[in-house]
């Protein structure tokens, strides 16, 4: 009799919260094009030496590969996920939470958090530091650029093992999760608030140095700068003024949706949200992922030589980068040949006696007056017959190399743009 009841016992179907579906609906176009988008900027940097091998790219492509990271969980998750809330027997399928912590969405979900948040922080101290303290920033790009994506890169994957803290404890004590394994009943409650808005203060703090590079920046193009900006190089600007445009982007799509997502999330725990439902609040975090599809437009949108990598990668033109596409005009060339000579120049007498620094300095001189090519070779020749033999020997060290030997003359005056 009792097995008969069973028999005719009907299951009642799962509630479908419509706030789930629409999410993922939303997630998996979006994140397909995170990660599609951001692969193609990846590849494209990275195919290219001259762009790989420059300090302010390394970060590009730090943030780039943190937001691949977040749109191929954001798709994965979505193409898990949606079968089960649209299911009517979804609600009935259990899951260690081991077995949901092993998912791929949900081990790159926990690395991507920080990591797409916190590079949009160095990229924008990168910028502050170009454009205010543009000789240092010269000086030690390489190696601070690589602190901070190693710093940061740290602190994501120490987010990401820190997160398996509460599904190891549910582990052991033998509970289980509906198969779906949404992030409300899988990861702690407080870890989930602490991430999200130390990652929404992030993505804040990262417009907010923007707007203050976006001032120095009109100073330095209304030549109000100050001598601080006298050796910004075009280059720089022109890179600042795109991650400009990055950090308006950022506070519209990732800034402002992250944060209130926070406060919402918090006010439907206080309200009794059921944590096993996704509400409002992780609505709002499939949104930065429209931050992350335009990495590649605002880029290869505002530097040339990134959009003729793209355009190169799918085979729509070649990577044939000139000086203009930098943003060096002649005269920035010139002057960037020159400042190089002076320094080497001044390493190179450093360790003459005062009798030949006198004379190299004499020759250095001819170069620095408006004189032809004849009327500096007249006047060297002249300078050169009145020197003992002693100073003439050591000063056989100042003559510039070429290719590991001595450049002729002709070469010389080419290299230093005298007609």
């Amino acid at each position: 009799m009792e097995f008969a009841a069973l028999q005719s016992t009907t299951v009642r179907p799962c509630a479908k919260i419509q706030l789930n579906i629409w999410k993922q609906t939303i997630s998996l176009p979006l994140g397909g094009l995170a990660f599609f988008c951001n692969g193609v900027l990846l590849t494209a940097i990275l195919s290219k030496r001259m762009l790989r091998n420059r300090s302010e790219y390394r970060l590009i492509v730090a943030l780039a590969f943190a937001d691949f990271c977040e749109g191929l969980a954001s798709f994965i998750g979505a193409v898990y996920r949606l079968p089960y809330y649209l299911s009517d027997d979804g609600c009935y399928k259990f899951a260690t939470p081991l077995e949901c912590m092993v998912l791929p969405h949900n081990i790159i979900w926990r690395f991507s958090d920080t990591g797409t948040a916190f590079m949009l922080v160095a990229i924008a101290v990168d910028r502050f530091f170009a454009i205010t303290f543009p000789i240092f920033y010269v000086r030690n790009s390489n190696m601070s650029n690589l602190v901070m994506i190693i710093i940061i890169y740290g602190v994501s994957i120490f987010c990401m093992l820190y997160a398996w803290r509460k599904p190891m404890e549910m582990q052991f004590a033998g509970k289980t999760l509906q198969r779906v394994c949404s992030t409300g009943g899988l990861i702690d409650p407080l870890y989930t608030i602490v991430v999200k808005y130390a990652t929404g203060a992030a993505s804040a703090l990262s417009a907010i140095i923007h707007l203050i590079v976006t001032f120095k920046v009109l100073r330095y193009i209304s030549g109000i700068g100050g001598s601080s900006t006298e050796n910004i190089s075009r280059k720089d600007v022109k890179f600042t003024i795109t991650t400009m445009i990055k950090g308006a982007t950022t506070i519209l799509f990732d800034s402002i949706p992250r944060l209130y997502g926070v406060y919402a999330m918090i006010q439907e725990q206080l309200t009794g949200n059921d944590p096993q439902s996704s509400g409002f609040g992780s609505f709002l975090f499939a949104i930065p992922n429209i931050n992350s599809i335009l990495n590649v437009f605002i880029y290869a949108g505002g530097q040339p030589e990134v959009r003729k990598a793209v355009l190169c990668l799918i085979g729509l033109g070649k990577f044939v980068i000139t000086s203009e596409d930098n943003g060096i005009t002649k005269g920035d060339f010139k002057r960037s040949v020159t400042e190089k000579f002076n320094k080497e120049f001044e390493e190179k007498i450093a360790s003459y006696s005062e009798e030949a620094r006198i004379a190299a300095k004499k020759f250095h001189s001819l170069f620095e007056q408006k004189m032809s090519r004849a009327e500096i070779r007249t006047a060297s020749e002249k300078l050169q017959a009145s020197l003992p033999e002693k100073v003439k020997k050591e000063l056989e060290t100042m003559q510039p190399m070429k290719d590991g030997r001595l450049m002729t003359s002709s070469e010389f005056f080419d290299f230093m743009g005298i007609n």
